[in-house]
């Protein structure tokens, strides 16, 4: 009899609620915490896309710009190629004009100074010879050919002079003057188209 009792208080027996929050939360606590996160998620990526949209707009941009300038810079290097190659022909054209030119204008002269020296023909008949030498000079300069400047006390610039005979001396200081001006140089478009051809003194250490 007291064993049935017993029994009979085992099965009513109710069981414990645990009631710790912690560990039996309700069911509204984690719904409402997911959704403020997910709300600022949501906002942070909302944020981020119109960041995100500014940086492809500036990008855009600048690949724009770097399209357009890229063209430009082709435009002016096919200019710029097309000159080169427009000033190499007219280089080849007219270079060895020019040359003759200066052959014409060498003969020119040497008959000039006979002409003077052995007194041939009248004052009148020297002048008009004259006058047509510097009519071809004055050709010479409408195409930018202008003579080297003759300076007899200048120094020897292979750049500009080319040495055609030496004179020894005893001085060293004055080892590559310039003694005398044998032909007339000339530069065309500021380089060099025939270098003046001068003697120069040389010294040399018999020691």
């Amino acid at each position: 009899m007291v064993d049935e009792v017993k029994g009979d208080t085992k099965e009513q027996k109710t069981p414990e609620i645990n009631q710790d929050p912690e560990k039996n939360p309700t069911s509204d606590g984690p719904n409402t915490d997911q959704k403020l996160e997910t709300k600022k998620i949501l906002e942070s990526l909302e944020g981020n896309t119109s960041l995100l949209q500014e940086i492809k707009k500036i990008i855009q941009n600048k690949l724009e710009y770097d399209a357009v300038k890229e063209k430009a810079f082709d435009k002016l290097y096919e200019e710029m190629k097309r000159q080169k190659e427009a000033s190499d022909l007219l280089d080849r054209v007219v270079k060895p004009v020019l040359s003759d030119l200066l052959f014409l204008y060498d003969s020119m002269k040497k008959f000039e100074v006979t002409f003077i020296n052995q007194n041939i023909g009248d004052e009148e008949k020297a002048q008009n010879f004259k006058y047509i030498v510097e009519e071809l000079l004055e050709i010479l300069f409408r195409q930018e050919v202008f003579p080297i400047e003759e300076n007899t006390s200048a120094t020897f610039n292979s750049k500009i002079h080319k040495a055609t005979k030496t004179e020894t001396i005893d001085n060293k200081d004055d080892d590559f003057k310039i003694v005398s001006i044998v032909r007339d140089g000339f530069t065309w478009r500021d380089k060099v188209l025939r270098p003046q051809e001068v003697i120069i003194k040389r010294f040399f250490n018999k020691v």
